[in-house]
């Protein structure tokens, strides 16, 4: 089962991908942080197959915040 991390600020935006993800027929855990600072700290305290980033975030965009993701992995 992959485990993805949806970063992701819109209810309605959140709610769509659930259910595409679960209509897709295939098996996703999904968690979900509303901003970047969520974002990092699930992302460094778990393991996630996939993160999908909204790229307008309150404070910081999805590209910010996959800068920072791949400085801290690198």
């Amino acid at each position: 089962m992959a485990k993805i991390l949806l970063v992701e600020d819109n209810i309605d935006h959140i709610m769509l991908m659930e259910v595409a993800l679960k209509t897709s027929g295939a098996k996703f855990e999904v968690d979900v942080a509303v901003s970047g600072d969520e974002c990092f700290e699930k992302f460094f305290k778990g393991s996630y197959d996939v993160v999908l980033l909204d790229y307008s975030l309150p404070k910081m965009s999805g590209l910010e915040i996959l800068e920072k993701i791949r400085k801290v992995k690198s």
